[in-house]
């Protein structure tokens, strides 16, 4: 609830992510009355069995927290909305993961009060995937922080780190600072507070991070490192213009050769368009908390949230958070 999809768009993904499981799981739909029984009404029959054994019961909710309201007075004034019911479970690990499309300052809000920091972390941060020319980019923060003082943005390193070293497999991440050049004295104090933390730590013996430096805009894509540190503000702002020019350039291309009959020329342009679909990715992880929360777009297509719970699913099953912890 509370997206700016609708419900019935959310709940056939979850339909579609039961049915991609090997092994059943037990998804949990927090929704209000109303929407239950026009979904019960209309897929009763896939309720309570599919081909994997998977089941999927409703929670119901009296509140939804809507994406113009102010984040700390929802989750203070409806404490039984989707979302905050959602963190409440897991923070009694009556579920293990939790996926929203919903309102990001109330998830964030709501996952800092109500539930426990991971480490030393203080606030929480939004990690998201990029595709490159190599492997995928952890970015970090994209939206949870508008402004970040240094010391949050050198503990974004540690978990974007530890996050590339649990789930991708890299021993040793490259890590980089978004600034507006690459040496060391660029940008503002704080990111040259940072730069030089960074360097200080990565030259250290014991050191899990390698420190490449400043990260220009133009250097992203390339492939050459595998956390990119940023707050919250620029790292939205760059999220959302990369799906832009994306969908812009590959709009342009479809356009000049929709005359083209080769088949070949347009399979591969559907192959190439898909590497960079945001709705191919998991949504942003909530870092810097004790548990799994993935957000999504708030307007959320069936796509982009089945890969976001199926996402969710293998964070699970490899243990992310306890790597973390012993990580961090």
């Amino acid at each position: 609830m509370g997206s700016d999809s609708s419900p019935e768009i959310i709940f056939e993904a979850v339909l579609d992510a039961s049915e991609k499981l090997n092994t059943p799981a037990q998804f949990v739909v927090f929704l209000t009355n109303d929407s239950a029984l026009t979904l019960f009404a209309k897929y009763k029959t896939k309720f309570f069995q599919n081909s994997s054994g998977s089941k999927i019961d409703f929670c119901l909710v009296q509140d939804v927290i809507s994406m113009d309201e102010e984040p700390l007075t929802a989750i203070r004034l409806k404490r039984n909305s989707s979302l905050c019911v959602g963190i409440k479970q897991i923070g009694e690990q009556r579920i293990d993961a939790f996926v929203t499309a919903g309102n990001t300052g109330a998830l964030i809000a709501a996952a800092t009060i109500g539930l426990n920091p991971l480490g030393s972390f203080d606030r929480s941060a939004l990690l998201a995937l990029l595709p490159t020319k190599k492997r995928p980019l952890a970015i970090i923060d994209v939206g949870g922080n508008i402004s970040c003082k240094p010391r949050q943005l050198v503990l974004y390193a540690f978990i974007g780190a530890a996050y590339q070293r649990c789930m991708m497999g890299i021993e040793i991440p490259k890590v980089g600072v978004l600034n507006i050049g690459s040496e060391s004295k660029k940008g503002t104090s704080e990111l040259r507070e940072v730069y030089g933390a960074l360097q200080e730590y990565a030259s250290r013996p014991d050191s899990k991070i390698a420190f490449i430096g400043n990260i220009e805009g133009r250097e992203i894509f390339l492939g050459n490192v595998d956390v990119l540190v940023t707050d919250g503000f620029t790292g939205n702002i760059l999220l959302k213009t990369s799906e832009g020019i994306s969908s812009y350039i590959f709009d342009a291309i479809r356009e000049t050769i929709k005359q083209t009959d080769s088949e070949d020329l347009h399979h591969n342009l559907e192959n190439l368009q898909g590497h960079f679909n945001y709705e191919k990715y998991p949504g942003a992880l909530v870092c810097g908390v004790d548990g799994i929360l993935i957000k999504c777009h708030g307007a959320a297509t069936r796509e982009s949230m089945k890969n976001s719970i199926l996402g969710a699913i293998a964070l699970v099953q490899n243990n992310l958070l306890e790597k973390m912890r012993l990580e961090l």
